[in-house]
């Protein structure tokens, strides 16, 4: 004869706690040139995406559109992108 166990569930799966703002900025200021990581943290989200549409193509019109960043800037970092890509 087959002994049958009881079946008991698993205990619940734990996700880890995301990580905080002051570890998610410094992971997206890593990411960016290094003449940019020296932004205030309340910049770097924002610049890190208009970094990222620089290397995606987007040129420095839309990034000043999209972001409102300073003209400077905005071309600053497609001519970043583009030197990244050569």
């Amino acid at each position: 004869m087959t002994r049958h166990r009881w079946w008991t569930p698993l205990p619940p799966h734990r996700t880890p706690p995301p990580p905080s703002a002051e570890d998610l900025c410094d992971d997206l200021r890593e990411a960016l040139p290094a003449e940019l990581r020296d932004q205030p943290d309340d910049q770097i989200p924002q610049l890190w995406a208009a970094w990222s549409e620089a290397r995606s193509g987007y040129d420095a019109a839309h990034l000043i559109r999209t972001f409102q960043l300073d003209r400077a800037l905005a071309h600053r970092l497609v001519g970043l992108a583009h030197e990244r890509q050569s």
